[in-house]
């Protein structure tokens, strides 16, 4: 093979590389990835400002999500996660931070029974 062509295949192997590092370490690429998932998420969002990177911590002002008529309004969210952790299932946040927290639950329309059903069960949650 020529020196020509190998160069032409690093070039092109590179660009990938390129985009990728771009893609998880620049709020660009965040804002980028925000607005590609936004589509598959339930509910309807609102965010303000989004910053950080994919690999970093992630600050997000002025959120607002409603879904199923409740609605959760925060005047900050700090989000530092470890996103290799998503390779095995889980997502490991190492640390939360959420200022001015507001949630509307939605009225239900009809009254709570008093009942003497089995008490509610928490989902299986692994914690640190």
């Amino acid at each position: 093979m020529s020196t020509t062509f190998i160069k032409f295949l690093l070039w092109l192997l590179l660009i990938p590389v390129l985009m990728f590092g771009w893609l998880i370490t620049t709020s660009d690429g965040l804002r980028w990835a925000y607005t590609q998932a936004e589509f598959y998420l339930p509910g309807v969002i609102t965010i303000n400002q989004l910053d950080g990177s994919l690999i970093g911590p992630i600050t997000i002002s002025n959120l607002d999500y409603a879904q199923d008529g409740n609605r959760y309004k925060a005047a900050q969210l700090i989000l530092d996660w470890k996103p290799l952790s998503l390779l095995s299932a889980r997502i490991d946040i190492s640390q939360l931070a959420i200022q001015s927290l507001h949630i509307s639950l939605a009225s239900s329309e009809e009254p709570v029974a008093q009942t003497d059903e089995q008490p509610l069960q928490l989902p299986d949650c692994h914690l640190p």
